[in-house]
């Protein structure tokens, strides 16, 4: 796995470090848990993004002090990796239809109320998609099955139509967590699927899975961890 480093809300941006770290094979994400940034602090930020790939990240979170605008995402339209997570609420969220070099999202906004946002055409062609638990149980994982680029998924909590999963054949990592009676007979279906990962499930077992090349499999039952190599 490749090893991660996380700058939060740089008072400056250290060009040199920041392309020694990706040079030596890091994953490195610029993070702002509050609005300390700038036009000038992003539109550095944008070139940066436009230099390297998915090893350089730009995460925004928390911002407990105000409701963070996803306009503010327009100044950073090279952006191809992008983590919007652990935040509580965001104005504007389908500002992200215009990120048309985007490869990697996560997203975690515990209000969301865009439930299709799956459905954003630029979105379509992620690699890496992480999705995080949500107030509401109706974010709509249909348009999933058009995802043919999708090689990494993490879902957290949502079912609403997840037999779209099914459709990615590319898929070759997949965690589902807090999947708990939901039925998962679709990942018969991945046969590019390497790795798979069931965390807090609730699940009493998982003989619906059978035919398939998983050669990781993950369990994490009530904090007991088992971890089998197929």
């Amino acid at each position: 796995m490749q090893q991660q480093n996380r700058i939060d809300n740089p008072t400056n941006l250290d060009i040199d470090f920041i392309d020694k770290e990706i040079r030596e094979g890091k994953h490195l994400i610029i993070q702002f848990s509050e609005q300390t940034y700038n036009d000038e602090k992003l539109s550095l930020i944008n070139k940066l993004c436009e230099k390297y790939d998915m090893s350089f990240g730009v995460r925004f979170y928390r911002h407990y002090s105000s409701i963070f605008d996803c306009k503010t995402l327009l100044k950073i339209p090279e952006v191809k990796c992008l983590y919007l997570d652990c935040l509580l609420n965001v104005d504007n969220l389908l500002t992200l239809a215009y990120l048309h070099k985007l490869q990697k999202l996560s997203l975690g906004v515990y209000e969301l109320a865009e439930t299709e946002i799956l459905n954003n055409k630029n979105l379509k062609h992620l690699t890496e998609l992480i999705l995080t638990e949500t107030k509401t149980k109706a974010l709509n994982l249909e348009y999933l099955k058009d995802y043919g680029n999708l090689k990494y998924l993490i879902l957290g909590g949502h079912t609403k139509n997840i037999s779209s999963i099914g459709n990615l054949q590319s898929l070759e990592y997949l965690s589902l967590n807090s999947i708990k009676k939901t039925s998962v007979e679709f990942i018969n279906k991945l046969k590019q699927l390497r790795a798979l990962k069931f965390i807090l499930g609730g699940r009493e077992n998982i003989h619906e899975i059978e035919d398939n090349e998983i050669e990781h499999l993950e369990i994490v039952w009530d904090e007991v961890l088992m971890t089998l190599a197929i």
